[in-house]
């Protein structure tokens, strides 16, 4: 079994900054709309030999999805349980008759 210390950490597919204005981020460190922007700012014409740290190229954790574990139902189906009305969802036939009784 993999221990805290040998997980990897996911990382998103596009940077920060790239996904702040929602452009495409080619992966790389530095992207190259985050190199772009760093010789705009610096008027270069070349990126050779910079250190990667000052491009502000910055890949966050990727973000958890899914239900929390450990948490099945929601607050909600359970007032609705505890007010007697979680019975009727779902049910077709009352829903039929209650319809039925309102055209009578």
């Amino acid at each position: 079994m993999a221990t805290n210390q040998d997980r990897r950490i996911a990382l998103c597919a596009s940077c920060d900054r790239c996904r702040s204005r929602k452009t495409k981020c080619d992966g790389n460190r530095p992207c190259g709309n985050c190199a772009n922007k760093y010789m705009k700012k610096h008027r270069l014409t070349s990126i050779a030999g910079i250190d990667p740290s000052l491009f502000e190229c910055i890949y966050s954790p990727a973000k958890r999805r899914g239900p929390v574990p450990g948490k099945s139902t929601t607050r909600k189906s359970d007032e609705m349980n505890q007010n007697g009305l979680g019975g009727m969802k779902g049910n077709k036939s009352n829903l039929m008759r209650m319809d039925m009784a309102g055209f009578g």
